[in-house]
């Protein structure tokens, strides 16, 4: 999950005179099909969540996704078909990150009722390997229904029914060299009804707009917030454009929407290099006195923007979280934050998606079906309301106050008190700012204090917090019953860093384990 334009995946070292080059070890399946003799039925949540390192790091909360090749297709078939008599209920799922030419890796998607597969092509003919991959599955008799995507590989539309360069993005190539890796397809992704679109939001990498150069936020943090959560939010709107932007069906008939997800990744992105020394890499250093001043997104921070991808309409998300087991003790198992190990960010990353086990939440995403869901999102548009200038409402642009407006509400017939809104307010920015409630939801009103005679909209939402709101229809308006501080972790204080290269991992050249070289322009 890198970014740069890459020439062939068969680059060797010498290439480094050509441009950058940087080796991944990709965890294959063949380690994780050893180990699961005994291996026993495990829980998911109903959405499935995803992780790069699942299944050899293996979770409850996570759904496996092996790596199938050409070579290691029986090894995959073993897994799948244990997993499988464990698990009737949930779905499967693989990753692919080299074509599929082998009669015996085709086979699979025949034997086994495959509902996800991930691609990761990241060279310049990315877009017809993952349409050649779609036609494999599409063709095949068991998995013809799957969601097919590539990493990165979504369309936007900030207009609906428009499909415009992607405005997350820095224009040219970015003032540090690296080049980007994107791809914005034009119409839906070539694969029909069933099409995947997996936007890369990794906050700090290069083909975000970086403070203060490129973006116009309040400060890093409010960028590296702010601008992945406007990217999911443009890929659903280009699956599901509705008038104005404003709501998006959360219906999965036209596609689903799952970014590849971290807390940070900076790989290539010089200009949040602290200290310019490419001899320790790409890292993000920060030492604020107050950690809560500091411009790395805290773990709190990084749950609420998991949960805001929820509330933009993401069907799930895919986690890149890269396990070491063989790390030296000074290189720990992480890839987005010194110190912060995997297990730890795939807690806060479902931490995140569930609103710690919200019941109002889980309630409302409860209602209907994934066909016919019964309810709606608050705010499509990358904007929030601040106020109103004789009658007509002021919004503030997300990206440039550092503040974020998301919610979702119940949409089935009303019976009093029992539907139901929660809405999330993010303020990334370095002082207390005010949120508006004068637009209405679903046709209602807001009530902030329905204990009083006169309908009270205006929230104020302190520097680096987090509130979720509560409210039931109750008259015809609603009514505000429980708002908190959520994700109060505010410790934004660490070294951010991009995911390990062969140095860190080099303890993973082991029986079940992939080499992988890239090259770099």
């Amino acid at each position: 999950m890198q970014f740069g334009n890459h020439t062939s995946e068969s680059a060797t070292r010498d290439s480094k005179s050509k441009g950058w080059m940087k080796n991944r070890l990709t965890t294959a399946v063949a380690a994780a099909a050893l180990a699961i003799t005994g291996f026993a039925a495990t829980s998911h949540a109903e959405t499935p969540h995803f992780d790069w390192s699942v299944p050899t790091n293996s979770d409850s909360n996570y759904t496996p996704s092996p790596f199938l090749s050409d070579t290691n297709y029986s090894q995959v078939a073993t897994f799948l078909s244990t997993y499988h008599t464990a698990n009737p209920n949930s779905p499967l799922a693989v990753k692919v990150i080299s074509p599929l030419t082998s009669p015996g890796a085709k086979a699979i998607f025949d034997a086994y009722p495959i509902k996800f597969v991930f691609a990761d092509f990241e060279d310049v003919n990315a877009v017809s390997k993952t349409a050649a991959l779609a036609a494999v599955v599409k063709n095949s008799s068991s998995s013809n229904k799957a969601f097919v995507g590539n990493f990165n590989t979504y369309n936007v539309s900030n207009i609906a029914g428009s499909h415009l360069p992607d405005p997350t993005s820095p224009s040219g190539t970015p003032s540090n060299g690296a080049q980007s890796y994107q791809n914005i397809l034009v119409n839906k992704l070539p694969f029909g009804p069933t099409a995947m679109a997996n936007p890369a939001a990794y906050p700090g990498a290069p083909d975000y707009k970086t403070v203060p150069s490129q973006s116009y936020a309040p400060n890093i943090r409010s960028a590296l917030f702010v601008l992945p959560i406007d990217r999911v939010t443009f890929t659903t709107l280009a699956l599901s454009p509705t008038s104005g932007g404003k709501t998006a069906p959360p219906s999965i008939a036209g596609g689903v929407n799952i970014p590849w997800v971290a807390r940070f990744n900076n790989w290539g992105n010089s200009l949040l290099d602290t200290d310019h020394n490419s001899k320790n890499g790409y890292q993000f250093v920060q030492t604020a006195s107050n950690p809560a001043n500091g411009q790395l997104l805290s773990r709190g921070d990084f749950s609420a923007q998991v949960l805001t991808y929820r509330l933009r309409g993401a069907y799930s998300y895919n986690l890149f979280n890269y396990y070491n087991p063989n790390a030296p003790a000074n290189q720990s198992s992480y890839s987005s934050v010194v110190g912060y190990t995997p297990t730890a960010e795939r807690a806060d990353a479902f931490k995140g998606w569930n609103a710690n086990l919200n019941s109002t939440l889980s309630g409302i995403f409860g209602n209907g079906t994934e066909t016919a869901p019964k309810y709606n999102f608050v705010n499509m548009i990358n904007r929030v309301p601040v106020g109103q200038k004789k009658g007509v409402t002021q919004y503030a642009w997300s990206e440039a106050s550092g503040l974020v407006y998301s919610g979702v509400y119940d949409t089935s017939a009303e019976n009093n008190g029992s539907r139901k809104l929660a809405v999330l307010l993010s303020n990334m920015a370095g002082n207390t700012q005010s949120v508006d409630l004068v637009d209405k939801i679903g046709g209602f009103a807001v009530d902030l204090k329905p204990s009083t005679s006169k309908l009270d909209q205006d929230y104020q939402v302190k520097a680096g917090s987090h509130y979720l709101l509560e409210f039931q229809l109750k008259n015809n308006v609603w009514q505000l019953f429980s708002d908190n501080a959520v994700f109060t972790d505010n410790n934004r204080n660490g070294i951010g860093v991009p995911e390990p290269t062969s140095l860190s991992l080099i303890g993973l050249g082991s029986i079940g384990l992939l080499a992988r070289r890239r090259s770099r322009k």
